[in-house]
């Protein structure tokens, strides 16, 4: 970063000048997000439908580099956030089956208790 002294003498205006475009684009950006949303939401669907071998390998890459970065305290604290999360998607996915098979509720004795059933 320049410090004060190196600064042209128009250089304070033009940061200001690109901060407020900055800002322009960026709430025109949030306006058309806002406004095209299921359009933008088909269109990334369909390129991580078309791309899953690129987003696994960048997962995993990721993944990886995350590792190699980490002291194994690090690597421990990040097995247990990603075994709490496959928990959590689990968790899930069971409530999802429950409830397309209409709830926790056993069609013989009319049990409700999650753990019993």
């Amino acid at each position: 970063m320049y410090n004060d002294y190196m600064k042209t003498p128009n250089q304070d205006l033009m940061t200001e000048i690109m901060d407020k475009v900055r800002q322009q684009n960026n709430e025109a950006a949030a306006r058309y997000r806002e406004r095209n949303r299921e359009k933008i939401r088909d269109k990334m669907r369909k390129w991580r439908s078309e791309n899953k071998d690129k987003i696994t390998g960048y997962s995993k890459k990721l993944r990886d580099t995350k590792f190699a970065k980490a002291t194994p305290e690090e690597a421990k604290a990040i097995r247990f956030a990603e075994n709490e999360k496959q928990k959590k998607q689990y968790r899930n996915r069971k409530e999802q089956v429950y409830a397309a098979y209409g709830g926790y509720i056993c069609t013989c004795c009319g049990e409700t208790e999650k753990t019993f059933l």
